[in-house]
């Protein structure tokens, strides 16, 4: 594997490892069978998710799940490069040392791009996984307007074609509050089952009060 040359994503990678790489929240529990990973946003640290895998852990309806989220350097490196950091860590750390019967990928914004390619990939190398996508505010296609992004990652500045998995659970949660991906960036040429959930901002997708609810509707079927 090639290494990241890009200085921000070095930075930022290395700062993940050093610091929350090894908390709790980022372990995968390999005594279940059932998984369900979170992938943050651009810019934002996989500690930005701690508190709701914290959340999902206590709560009475995934207690069959392990939850474990996921650092993509602050999705500041080339997007070909950290999907296949992700790729490897999930084979490794959790396919290889169990069978995973069901994979739930819960993304936010632009971790819903990494967890697009990483259903596909998953899809086809391991066919007998049963797995569900859902992201919260992500454009699929087009690439909002980021100054601030544009000049710190590579994964913005070139935005490769995503491509979307063929599932029967594959949901794209947006909002007609999301100042920061909006309705048309998050729904254009997505090939997910929207739905639109009322005034939400872009953070209440990862609020742990807020969205839990909207998951287990989801994942229960009652939406």
């Amino acid at each position: 594997m090639k290494q990241e040359y890009w200085p921000p994503a070095v930075l930022a990678r290395s700062v993940e490892q050093l610091f929350l790489r090894n908390k709790s929240e980022c372990r995968f529990d390999t005594t279940k069978n059932k998984q369900m990973l979170l992938l943050p946003g651009m810019g934002a640290p996989v500690s930005q998710l701690f508190e709701l895998v914290n959340a999902l852990r206590s709560d009475q309806s995934f207690q069959a799940y392990g939850v474990t989220a996921l650092e993509l350097g602050l999705s500041l490196g080339d997007f070909s490069l950290t999907l296949q950091k992700l790729i490897q860590k999930i084979e490794s750390k959790l396919l290889d040392k169990t069978t995973v019967e069901e994979l739930i990928l819960y993304a936010h914004s632009h971790g819903g791009r990494f967890a697009s390619e990483l259903s596909t990939y998953l899809q086809k190398q391991h066919p007998g996984i049963h797995i569900i996508l859902i992201t919260g505010g992500t454009p699929i296609l087009e690439r909002p307007k980021s100054f601030h992004n544009w000049l710190l990652s590579l994964a913005f500045r070139n935005w490769p074609h995503i491509n979307q998995p063929q599932l029967d659970m594959f949901f794209a949660l947006y909002s007609d509050g999301d100042e920061v991906v909006d309705m048309q960036h998050a729904t254009n040429a997505s090939q997910a089952k929207l739905i639109v959930l009322d005034e939400f901002s872009h953070t209440d997708f990862i609020d742990s009060d807020k969205i839990i609810p909207v998951l287990k509707k989801l994942i229960y079927k009652d939406l």
